[in-house]
């Protein structure tokens, strides 16, 4: 435990836990779930407060592990527990109105801790993640379909927490005679707070938006749009909201030390902060200059060197586009689909046969995952018998959405051959080629189209003409060698296509082997700048929300018998030792603890190829007969806690 002022203490195990000691009382700030119940008894002080400033398990999981599942560890009832919170409010507005008042708010406090045990302090914006978890991660509003909003997202308790206390900006706490003052933090997790302990130095806490070193743990949180009603949203807003992020440091910079949510404690925060602004400018003008927003809402990102976008083509006879679809047409009229996510793309499929235009469709590829790309391939099935083909990293995405938490999941499944990566095969009289091609999301893939007048690469949404479709990286967009957009640019510069055709352009570009050097250049400025901004071994674990998960992601049952689920870990960093320990607050996990050492960097998913993601099975029991249970699992990486990494969420039906 380390001293910081006169009364805060910092417990560190990877994450901070802040401590404020006085008069044999204590109050707990961001105590995570690596902290065991020891920390309580190296208090030897009565734990009046727990202060949360966001509702991420992986800050608060000590929290909810100390107060149990339910609302009435904390308690005698509701109608005390408000007494208590009206006293808390009573007395920080004492601190304005006079020194008598202050008195009675301090004494209503105290008889409210009496009554209900310790306190829990959070975020009004965040109380119902808080009291009712299991009902935010059970909606499918919040796993299927996610698009405009993606946050909060699930880095959520996994059982309920009562809060005596909502937090708002501007509020004022006295915590025995010690003032914190609690602002809103913009531009990283939505509705989260920052405090000031007013100690003999100024100290402030933080969520995880800084690290020492002018450094970011979770860049993936960066994607923020304008709202439910704005122009963008948060699919499309990484880094949107950069500048108002930056300008939020500015709050820490009064205090004489900064303790942020992992990490060594920060003194000078001035020039902390002042690197991690830096930092972060240089990352928005490297990925700004060569986005493809520049081309889908110009002006938006306004970029300072913006790339020269690439030159269109027309678009060849064989092919027509419908509305997110193209169509591959044979010198005998038949039709081979890219993409079915439109049901008015199936209409018009059916009108152009009508006519006589094609004699049929034979088959869809699907480029990805996402619900406007197949929404509309039981349609396409039943009128026209087509085969649904995808790649190994989609295929099982489409088939069990509700296996993975990722965005933009359809809320239908669908059945589908699998195409191996790199594999040819006739149709009429094309060879088609199946790529795996994590551009836009890592479950991706394009194919070639050898055989007529032109070599034509359908790439989905990796690529528009300026540039990279990175916009998103909860889609999971990885850098390194062979992986995400590099990958991608090995295959168009080996390939060579005379055309790449984008799902939502209607017309073909074309990447010179001119253009390609400038976009590789891009990604090796950016993964340069990312290895200054990670505090982990590889800047990936900053950009990939999803590399420990568990599998299915939900599982919906009717019976209450043992189930059996898949851990499964993604590597970015060969020789790192990684601890997890699952456990659900409704039942009970076996093995519940597992330890190993990474391989060399996997491909992200489960796969029998060589290179593929590390899976290791656990059996969950229920204990209760609650309907929805919630599995979590605790990440240590070498030695040090990294937080709650991933659910996985139980539906009895």
């Amino acid at each position: 435990m380390t001293k910081v002022s006169e009364h805060v203490y910092v417990s560190d195990n990877g994450m901070n836990t802040v401590i404020i000691h006085k008069n044999n009382s204590a109050c707990l700030i961001n105590w995570n779930g690596g902290t065991g119940p020891g920390l309580l008894a190296t208090l030897g002080a009565k734990l009046k407060m727990i202060i949360c400033l966001n509702y991420r398990a992986s800050a608060n999981g000590g929290a909810a592990d100390y107060l149990g599942a339910g609302a009435a560890t904390l308690g005698a009832g509701a109608a005390t527990q408000n007494a208590g919170a009206a006293a808390l409010g009573a007395g920080a507005a004492a601190q304005v109105a006079g020194a008598a008042a202050q008195v009675a708010g301090a004494a209503a406090q105290e008889a409210s801790i009496a009554a209900c045990g310790t306190l829990v302090a959070a975020p009004e914006a965040h109380r119902g993640l808080f009291e009712s978890p299991a009902d935010w991660l059970a909606a499918e509003k919040n796993r299927l379909r996610l698009f405009r909003l993606l946050r909060p997202d699930n880095d959520i308790l996994s059982g309920p927490v009562r809060v005596d206390m909502p937090l708002r900006s501007g509020q004022t706490l006295d915590f025995e005679g010690i003032r914190l003052e609690f602002a809103e933090s913009p531009g990283y997790t939505e509705g989260e707070l920052f405090c000031v302990i007013h100690d003999d130095i100024k100290v402030g806490v933080c969520g995880d938006h800084i690290c020492a070193g002018g450094k970011i743990p979770f860049l993936h949180r960066l994607d923020a749009g304008q709202g439910e009603s704005g122009q963008v949203s948060d699919y499309h807003a990484f880094m949107l909201r950069a500048d108002e992020f930056r300008e939020s440091l500015d709050a820490f910079l009064g205090c004489g030390a900064l303790i942020p949510a992992r990490g060594a404690v920060i003194t000078d925060v001035s020039g902390t902060a002042g690197a991690l602004k830096d930092r972060l400018a240089r990352l928005y003008r490297n990925y700004a200059s060569a986005s493809a927003l520049n081309f889908y809402f110009p002006g938006l990102l306004a970029p300072e060197n913006a790339i020269t976008p690439a030159r269109h083509a027309p678009l060849p006879d064989n092919v027509i586009y419908i509305n997110t679809s193209f169509l591959l047409i044979s010198g005998r009229g038949r039709g081979f689909l890219i993409d079915c996510g439109n049901r008015e793309t199936v209409r018009a499929l059916l009108e152009m046969r009508e006519k006589g235009q094609i004699a049929a469709v034979d088959a869809c590829f699907i480029t990805h995952y996402h619900f406007d790309h197949i929404d509309a391939l039981d349609e396409l099935r039943k009128h026209f018998g087509a085969k649904i083909y995808a790649t190994e990293s989609e295929s099982d995405v489409i088939r069990n959405p509700e296996g993975y938490y990722l965005p933009c999941l359809s809320d239908m499944g669908f059945a589908n051959e699998i195409l191996p990566d790199g594999g040819s095969f006739r149709w009429e009289e094309y060879t088609l080629t199946a790529f795996e091609f994590p551009g836009q999301t890592l479950h991706h893939g394009a194919l070639l189209a050898g055989g007529g007048k032109d070599r034509i690469l359908f790439c989905g949404d990796s690529f528009s003409p300026s540039g990279f479709d990175d916009y998103c990286m909860q889609n999971r967009c990885l850098g390194g060698e062979g992986r995400g957009f590099r990958k991608c640019l090995d295959i168009v510069a080996r390939e060579k296509p005379g055309m790449i055709i984008n799902s939502h352009q209607h017309r073909p570009f074309v990447f010179a082997e001119y253009e390609t050097g400038p976009l590789r250049q891009k990604l090796d400025e950016r993964d340069a700048i990312l290895d200054e901004l990670s505090p982990w071994p590889a800047a990936d674990f900053s950009l990939d929300p999803y590399w420990a998960r568990i599998y299915p992601y939900v599982t919906k049952t009717k019976t209450r018998g043992p189930l059996e689920l898949e851990l499964q870990i993604t590597s970015h960093f060969a020789g790192l030792a990684v601890a997890l320990e699952l456990a659900a607050p409704g039942g009970r996990v076996s093995p519940a603890k597992f330890e190993l050492t990474l391989p060399p960097p996997t491909c992200g998913y489960k796969s029998a190829a060589p290179g593929g993601d590390i899976c290791v099975p656990f059996t969950f029991y229920p204990e209760d007969d609650q309907r929805v249970q919630i599995i979590g699992v605790k990440v240590w990486l070498n030695g040090a806690y990294f937080g709650e990494a991933c659910k996985g969420v139980v539906i009895y039906e």
